[in-house]
């Protein structure tokens, strides 16, 4: 790998040790994480460092990787595919077998690669049970908030009672959106996008992760350069539609879809909106 790459891999590194630090430090504290790489690891040890790891080991064969995993309980593995020795794949084989190893067999595992494709995915994600897939190249801010989506999951979630975006309502199975029972006109994009949000409940999905559930399979079977601009583009479109459909709810509430720096994507939560914000609100947002 040439040093222009490597360069700027650290000089991101850099940045999220003074900004993205202050936003992922709490998720991160205490964690360890092991990361199989050998031509960008230093990078991406530094970069989940400087995000608030207490703990990165880096190694660069497959075996090495195995020795770590049954001498230390890990909370996230970043590997590599292809890599010296012992494939990525087969590191992850071992690590949902869990024989002799101090690492869990549920850690969360994120495949770092530059195979891409449905294909790859597919191979990677289901057949071997690899809980995220990254395709080179990826970001610093990309891979945190990947990670952070995994260590986010395993975090209890909050009662569904404290998360609504009522009076707003999502038929996932119909495919319907609705307010105050009225239908709210979307694209199928904008459902899309609508939908996958809603799972999460107020966590975040970035780019990526929004455009591997919206895009891939649905006209789309891989990542262009463009991707980001294009998630982009269809999240303002559906924050458009969604303030100029949703008049019930007061201004101070939009955007619905919120940006989280360095993180993604989320859905607002409106539980804490007061009953009368809405209440005295028909479903067109005029005065009863």
């Amino acid at each position: 790998m040439s040093s222009a790459p490597k360069n700027a891999a650290a000089m991101k590194a850099a940045t999220l040790d003074r900004e993205v630090a202050l936003r992922t430090g709490k998720l991160f504290e205490g964690a360890r994480a092991l990361v199989l790489e050998d031509e960008i690891g230093e990078e991406i040890r530094q970069t989940l460092h400087s995000a608030g790891f207490a703990q990165v080991d880096l190694v660069i064969t497959g075996e090495d990787a195995v020795e770590k995993l049954a001498a230390n309980a890990y909370d996230v593995v970043v590997l590599d595919r292809i890599n010296p020795g012992m494939e990525g794949l087969e590191v992850l084989d071992r690590i949902r077998d869990g024989t002799d190893l101090r690492t869990l067999p549920d850690t969360p595992v994120l495949v770092y690669s530059l195979l891409g494709g449905e294909d790859q995915r597919i191979h990677g994600l289901l057949a071997r049970g690899a809980d995220d897939y990254i395709p080179k190249p990826a970001s610093a801010e990309e891979l945190v908030a990947r990670v952070a989506a995994q260590l986010r999951g395993r975090v209890k979630p909050k009662p569904r009672d404290e998360w609504s975006i009522a009076p707003i309502a999502i038929d996932e199975q119909a495919r319907v959106v609705s307010i105050h029972g009225e239908p709210i006109n979307l694209t199928t994009r904008e459902t899309d996008l609508l939908i996958e949000l809603y799972r999460e409940q107020g966590n975040p999905l970035s780019q990526s992760m929004l455009w591997d559930r919206c895009w891939i399979g649905k006209g789309w079977s891989h990542m262009p350069e463009e991707f980001a601009n294009t998630v982009d583009q269809a999240i303002k479109r559906l924050r458009r539609s969604l303030k100029k459909q949703c008049t019930a709810i007061p201004d101070a509430y939009h955007p619905l879809v919120m940006n989280i720096w360095a993180q993604g994507f989320a859905l607002r939560n409106l539980a804490s909106m007061p009953d009368d914000a809405a209440a005295d609100l028909d479903g067109d947002g005029a005065k009863t």
